[in-house]
């Protein structure tokens, strides 16, 4: 998304006629703007698949009908529209600006002009979707992922007491028999066959659940020092709006 959203606006802006060298901040911009609309559509979009497995794994019998193909189809459209719903006012501080030309005695279309309106929008990107909704997200991934690992471990546990109750039914019908040593080498062969399939299934749920801890670990890895960078400069913006205020007051007072 991130590619073709950057390919088609570049290319729109040069074929209106704007220049390279002279509005590389606007390129710039518009690049930042549809890269963090992708980390952020990633973000929840990733959220959502980690509720999805969390309940799955936790409730499967309640939830095994409610997330099938279309509805989570229609989940995934709706998060995407809502995410750029939201991003639509920051768009909207953007305009084209004519300025003319000497070179040829025309106008023509060299920058995007970047509105102070942007100003209002400021605090709620800043703390609501850079800081609140990342906090959010990231306490649900931990969750989810906690949730899931708490589960697998409880159902290897149900299924390592299963085989074990298996493998001394199985011994006990197996000691009626009349022939002790056909008895003993069928007893054998079947516990070991059991054995080896108990451990092959721990093994694989074993490592799921190594994946996902591993894939936890890193998204607190790469999103711990995000949050902590926007909450740092929202205390610093409010400490700046209090200078200046207080600047203010004491101007008043002066004058």
């Amino acid at each position: 998304m991130l590619v073709l959203a950057t390919v088609s606006v570049f290319s729109t802006l040069v074929s209106f006629g704007v220049r390279w060298s002279k509005n590389l901040p606007t390129y710039s911009r518009f690049f930042i703007f549809f890269f963090t609309l992708s980390i952020d559509l990633s973000s929840a979009t990733t959220t959502y698949i980690a509720v999805q497995r969390g309940l799955c794994v936790t409730f499967p019998f309640i939830t095994r009908h409610v997330f099938n193909k279309n509805r989570s189809l229609i989940i995934c459209v709706a998060i995407f529209l809502v995410m750029l719903t939201i991003w639509l006012p920051v768009f909207s501080t953007f305009a084209l600006k004519t300025i003319p030309d000497p070179a040829d005695n025309s106008s023509k279309l060299v920058v995007f002009e970047y509105f102070e309106s942007w100003e209002p929008y400021d605090s709620f990107y800043l703390i609501f979707m850079k800081t609140v909704l990342a906090v959010i997200e990231y306490v649900i991934m931990v969750i989810c992922t906690v949730a899931v690992s708490i589960a697998m471990k409880s159902s290897m546990k149900l299924k390592q007491n299963s085989n074990s109750y298996s493998s001394q039914t199985q011994y006990g019908t197996d000691a009626k028999k009349s022939k002790e040593e056909k008895d003993k080498k069928y007893k054998d062969e079947t516990k070991g066959s059991e054995k080896e399939q108990g451990q092959k299934k721990d093994s694989k749920e074993l490592l799921v659940v190594k994946q996902s801890l591993i894939v936890v670990l890193i998204h607190v890895i790469l999103t711990t020092p995000r949050i902590l960078a926007c909450v740092y400069q929202v205390h610093r913006v409010r400490g700046f709006d209090l200078v200046l205020e207080n600047q203010i007051q004491v101007d008043s007072l002066l004058s």
